[in-house]
């Protein structure tokens, strides 16, 4: 089966042109299967998930020129770019993967990720964020990483009583749904950060 695996996504990348000179010349070109692209998205994930990032994002875009609004493929592709920090490409590309999948909550969730936390912060945007983490929330209330996200969103928003409401919440939904050990770890320390920046700004508030 894995080899199986292996030639497929092969020939998918075969599509790719051959330059000699100035001149763009064309192997001869395999029909591109449905299947063919959805075990291409699959290898591209797997390198994202390995680290292979600039990888990942060469393969996503090799898929998008063959299938331009392949759901799986737009969506790994944006997600990509915000791990590169390649934060106006990834804006573009995940805004109007919404704008075509208006109820699609994994979109809302990474663009929600992507105004919290950006490096830079002039992409910042907390009444964003905001928005589209709820929701997400709206649409998947059970999945504990839509309401991580949502705490995040809420503390770069200054609102740090909420922030550690949606961080229990998300803490409280990991534990009970088996979520790694280090991810539990990261949400505590949310959790603690978030009731910590709470109390401060409710004794500065009382001053």
């Amino acid at each position: 089966m894995k080899r199986q695996h292996v030639i497929r996504i092969g020939k998918l990348l075969a599509l790719l042109v051959v330059t000699q000179s100035s001149h763009t010349v064309l192997a001869e070109r395999p029909a591109v299967t449905d299947e063919m692209i959805t075990e291409g998205a699959r290898s591209a994930f797997e390198h994202m998930e390995r680290g292979e990032v600039a990888e990942a994002e060469r393969r996503f875009a090799i898929l998008l020129r063959h299938r331009p609004k392949h759901f799986t493929s737009r969506f790994g592709l944006g997600t990509v770019l915000i791990k590169q920090h390649k934060y106006e490409e990834a804006v573009e590309v995940l805004e109007a993967l919404l704008e075509d999948h208006p109820e699609a909550h994994a979109v809302m969730n990474n663009l929600a990720w992507l105004y919290a936390t950006a490096k830079d912060v002039s992409y910042r945007n907390g009444p964003r964020a905001v928005k589209l983490a709820q929701e997400a929330i709206f649409l998947q209330p059970r999945d504990y990483h839509l309401w991580n996200t949502l705490a995040e969103a809420h503390y770069i928003s200054g609102d740090y009583e909420r922030a550690a409401r949606a961080a229990e919440q998300a803490l409280r939904r990991a534990r009970e749904q088996g979520a790694p050990a280090e991810q539990l770890q990261d949400y505590e320390a949310q959790a603690a950060r978030s009731r910590k920046a709470s109390e401060a700004a409710g004794v500065l508030g009382d001053l």
